[in-house]
């Protein structure tokens, strides 16, 4: 009996408690086709030698909805899925440069800058179609969850922003 209350404790902590990270997914990308190559000094951790390393940067535009926008702010990381040359689908760390609101009505724009360690014969945006971007913009509980599928959830709590790395699909 004991133990069917500590773990019906535990279940409830989990359930009113635990975040899980909502992103904002946006199709509508748009890229010029301006690639810049940067170079950066490096440390190598084992020998302590500055080694040259080359970073190919790219900016991005993604449309979104402007309730959307309230909660992305610059500087904020992004994931740009690609689909290469093979087929195979590629993620990209980007960084949120700068969020615009547009007179498009319930639309605004934000702008990315992916950097990846590579140079333009290998480039992984060379031939590559962007499919989707997604930016966090805020956790919820499996309560608020529920509540809000149901039906129930119109006085939910605003979203918050954490460091948790888990979505809702």
């Amino acid at each position: 009996m004991m133990s069917a209350i500590f773990f019906s404790m535990v279940w409830a902590v989990w359930f009113f408690t635990y975040p899980i990270k909502v992103y904002a997914v946006s199709t509508d990308i748009y890229h010029n086709n301006n690639e810049i190559i940067k170079q950066q000094f490096s440390e190598q951790s084992f020998t302590s030698q500055l080694k040259i390393k080359q970073y190919l940067t790219k900016q991005f535009r993604a449309d979104l909805a402007a309730k959307d926008l309230k909660k992305i702010k610059t500087g904020q990381l992004a994931y740009l899925y690609l689909d290469n040359d093979k087929g195979e689908k590629e993620q990209i760390t980007a960084t949120v440069t700068k969020v615009s609101y547009p007179g498009i009505k319930g639309r605004g724009q934000v702008f990315l800058e992916a950097k990846v360690e590579s140079t333009h014969a290998n480039s992984p945006f060379k031939n590559a179609k962007t499919v989707k971007v997604k930016i966090s913009i805020g956790e919820l509980s499996p309560a608020t969850i529920l509540f809000r599928s149901s039906g129930l959830g119109v006085d939910t709590p605003k979203v918050t922003s954490g460091p948790r790395n888990t979505t809702i699909k």
